[in-house]
């Protein structure tokens, strides 16, 4: 299972560091600076200024000062405390269907006895709906491209399977709950 080549991904290792193990969903600002943690305060009561920059945790820039479109931060839908990880929007499409994928293929397995990936202690890969309604949105906005058909075609290759979703986008549709 953590081995599948379907929802493994080659990406920059300082990205997936940010990233860490947190869900995935819409970050609401991009606009941090740096050490303004201290002076601001969180109080859950989403108002109509949400200017405070807490809400941003990373706004994508690399070591070497690079920057790239992904960003970790909090929801831009409610006013939860914990933080979510937004990729770059030519991969949105891409991290959707891999976690349909992997919701589907292992849905009655946990990743180990104690902790499952999607939800938490005992439970089986269920994508939260919370987070599941972004990656239906990114599925459509970043359709299947060319080099996903290819990445497809080359784990068909070697390890006998594929991710439907990439062959059958409309799949994502026709099931109500990953």
């Amino acid at each position: 299972m953590k081995s599948d080549l379907n929802h493994l991904r080659n990406v920059h290792s300082y990205v997936n560091s940010k990233r860490g193990n947190v869900h995935f969903g819409n970050v609401i600002k991009t606009d941090c600076k740096p050490n303004c943690y201290d002076n601001c305060t969180y109080d859950n009561n989403c108002g109509d200024d949400n200017s405070c920059c807490y809400f941003c945790d990373w706004d994508g820039t690399l070591k070497d000062g690079t920057q790239t479109d992904a960003k970790k931060g909090k929801p831009s839908t409610n006013c939860s405390d914990h933080s979510i990880f937004e990729p770059a929007d030519n991969v949105k499409g891409d991290v959707a269907r891999a976690l349909f994928y992997f919701a589907v293929r292992y849905k009655d397995k946990s990743i180990n006895q104690s902790q499952s990936y999607m939800t938490g202690p005992g439970d089986t890969n269920h994508i939260p709906p919370y987070e599941e309604k972004y990656l239906r949105e990114w599925h459509l906005q970043d359709p299947v491209s060319y080099d996903e058909i290819q990445r497809n075609n080359a784990i068909q290759g070697i390890q006998n399977n594929r991710n439907p979703f990439i062959d059958r986008p409309d799949l994502v549709q026709r099931i109500s709950d990953f």
